[in-house]
């Protein structure tokens, strides 16, 4: 997953990195700095986080909301 809604934006070599390492990308789906709520139902399954100025609380990486 991809927290900051800029990540790539300027230069798509490191999404593309990561792509062809075989890993799925997913973007910000709220298209705005994502609240605790936000991260906590975004990060369901992933196994990385590119992280921006989001909450990553410990509320957030138990997966709750």
């Amino acid at each position: 997953m991809i927290g900051p809604t800029t990540f790539g934006s300027f230069d798509p070599a490191p999404l593309r990195k990561i792509e062809d390492a075989g890993f799925e990308v997913r973007r910000n789906p709220v298209g705005r700095k994502m609240s605790e709520s936000d991260l906590a139902q975004a990060l369901g399954g992933v196994v990385g986080i590119i992280a921006g100025l989001e909450p990553l609380t410990e509320k957030v990486l138990a997966g709750r909301s």
